[in-house]
């Protein structure tokens, strides 16, 4: 399955910030910001089960969208 920016690609876990992000359960900066283009790495939750990881992307980083984040994960 692809994505908007391409197909999607198997990703190392241990030691990567993607890794961490589902490890820990925390939101994490994907990258630092690109013209304008804010990236997070995101793990998806059922209760405290952790189920995925989601990297989203946002054009403004600020306490909105981190609480969008949130109620999507």
């Amino acid at each position: 399955m692809g994505t908007a920016d391409g197909p999607s690609e198997e990703l190392e876990i241990e030691g990567t910030v993607p890794g961490r992000a589902y490890q820990y359960g925390q939101v994490l900066p994907a990258a630092p910001a690109d013209r304008g283009r804010h990236q997070w790495w995101m793990p998806l939750l059922d209760g405290t089960e952790r189920i995925g990881l989601l990297c989203l992307t946002a054009a403004t980083d600020d306490t909105r969208t981190h609480e969008d984040m949130e109620l999507l994960s």
